[in-house]
């Protein structure tokens, strides 16, 4: 992309899911991110992990942090513990999309 917000080259053959999108009306939206395991969901600029049915903990829970995000039955976020004890991990975004942490 130029500087100009112009695209000027797009390569559309990509060797992955896409990421999903929640986008809602307030500002609880959130980014599924496909790995190799299993998805991360991205809120806020921190990574969740899955851990039950519609519960996800901050990737960082093994160290300490209580965050979480709650989704309810139509993948909408119902509640999260905005509580992280650490700042948020900092991703490259390759050419094909993929996430690289750095």
């Amino acid at each position: 992309m130029r500087i100009d917000g112009q695209i000027y080259y797009s390569n559309e053959n990509h060797t992955h899911p896409p990421p999903v999108f929640h986008v809602t009306k307030d500002d609880t939206n959130y980014i599924l991110v496909p790995t190799r395991k299993k998805n991360l969901l991205v809120f806020r600029g921190h990574t969740f992990s899955h851990s039950k049915t519609k519960s996800w903990y901050c990737s960082k829970r093994t160290s300490g942090c209580k965050a979480a995000v709650y989704l309810n039955n139509d993948n909408r976020i119902e509640n999260y513990r905005d509580s992280h004890t650490h700042p948020p991990p900092r991703f490259y975004i390759t050419k094909n999309g993929d996430y690289v942490k750095i």
